[in-house]
């Protein structure tokens, strides 16, 4: 299946990187056996079993729109314009499209992707040859790094067993043993009551003494006499008048002269109001025009005495406000170098590396120090500042280039340096 149509479909992401991944691995191969690819792009790339790539179509002719390198065909070396056209490819396998001129960085499209994966391919799309990688094997060790921290598909759960179910109990309940004591009490009970009211009365339905029961005496019923006008009124006792107290005398009060009304006026008698009279406006004066100022006459010279002019008046010299100092600029966060890729760079030629860490600024130069030996041959010839966490170097690297670990780091305008991070050259 070609490149081109295995695109078309859905894939995941782990198949995705699995593609880069053995991509590379094939360009690669051309060139340590130091040919060159010049048509690289999706329609002459034949995937495989285990998506293994062939690329004999690829050996011939120019790449497509969008997979050739800005400088293919001039100076600079045809792996680098093959580097060029893989990162192209790469760039679309990951995110689903093409990557368009110029792309966009691959980690702004595709954020699940690690920063280190991204950079790499971006690394593969630099304009400028030098500042590509000389070949892609740090790309192939990203992606599948990145194959091994997929998450396995998680196994679908064990089918459980049906429980059985409870048995339904009957709503109705038995009588509880329980009660049988209560109920043969109260029978017990009920049947000595019944054996005393027969001894007493007996079967006539008299006492034991033979005389029948005295009914009950009625109560003499209560008689309210109702309050009339016929009733003659019972005179108190000499008694009752003694316990009645006797009345307050109550405080007399001047009775007050009535109110005098004020008269009535008949209608006939009321006068009119008089209507007020209407007032005409006063006719408008028109305002008297301004006489012109008299202009003095000059002073005669034979008989005035000339007087000095009149000092100018002192021009008003208004406080400039005040400026409040500014606060202090925070301190700038130190830079801290964590890691340096790739590990390891061959000899001769042009090299990148990546310096990741944290607190980076345009101003920070990338340093190569000794470790066990002197940097003989290997030189800082550029570097960018990506963000404030990734520094790129481009380090050329002579053939008779010391081989062994080296250390660089990160230094600013005053000489501080960070924490070295090592790096390997060989041959």
């Amino acid at each position: 299946m070609k490149l081109d149509a295995w695109l078309r479909q859905d894939r995941s992401l782990d198949e995705r990187l699995r593609v880069v991944e053995r991509l590379c691995q094939a360009v690669n191969a051309f060139h340590d056996r130091g040919e060159a690819l010049s048509a690289l792009d999706p329609t002459r790339i034949e995937l495989g079993s285990d998506d293994e790539c062939d690329l004999s179509a690829a050996s011939q002719g120019s790449p497509g729109p969008g997979y050739a390198a800005p400088d293919a065909g001039g100076e600079a070396p045809a792996a680098l314009a093959d580097v060029y056209s893989v990162g192209a490819i790469a760039w679309e396998v990951l995110a689903g499209r093409a990557a368009g001129d110029p792309p966009a960085h691959l980690f702004k499209v595709r954020s699940d992707l690690p920063r280190e994966l991204a950079d790499a391919v971006m690394a593969c799309l630099e304009a400028s040859a030098d500042w590509r990688p000389k070949d892609l094997t740090y790309l192939a060790q990203m992606a599948a790094a990145r194959q091994q921290s997929q998450p396995r598909p998680k196994t679908s759960p064990r089918m459980q067993r049906p429980t059985k179910a409870a048995p339904v109990r009957a709503s109705g309940r038995r009588a509880s043993t329980r009660a049988w004591p209560l109920l043969a009490a109260l029978v017990v009970v009920v049947g000595l009551g019944a054996a005393a009211a027969w001894r007493y009365l007996g079967p006539g339905g008299t006492s034991a003494s033979g005389a029948a029961p005295a009914p009950p005496t009625p109560a003499p019923p209560t008689t309210i006499a109702a309050a009339t006008d016929a009733t003659p009124p019972v005179e108190p006792t000499p008694a009752a008048l003694a316990a009645t107290p006797a009345p307050t005398a109550q405080p007399d009060f001047p009775t007050p002269a009535p109110a005098t009304p004020d008269p009535v006026i008949p209608p006939e008698a009321a006068q009119p109001e008089p209507r007020p009279t209407p007032v005409e406006p006063e006719p408008r004066v028109p305002a008297p025009t301004p006489a012109p100022e008299a202009v003095p006459a000059p002073p005669d010279p034979g008989n005035s005495v000339a007087l000095p002019p009149p000092p100018d008046p002192e021009p008003q010299v208004e406080p400039a406000p005040q400026v409040e100092p500014a606060p202090p600029a925070p301190p700038a966060e130190p830079a801290v170098l964590n890691t340096v890729s790739p590990l390891e760079v061959k000899r001769p030629g042009k090299v990148m590396l990546d310096l990741r860490g944290t607190g980076f600024r345009p101003d920070h130069r990338a340093r190569v120090l000794p470790l066990k030996k002197a940097p003989r041959g290997i030189r800082v010839i550029g570097q960018k500042y990506v963000d404030e966490t990734l520094i790129t170097v481009l380090l050329d690297l002579d053939p008779k280039a010391e081989t062994g670990e080296f250390a660089i780091a990160v230094e600013d305008g005053s000489g501080t340096q960070t924490a070295p991070a090592t790096f390997k050259v060989n041959k």
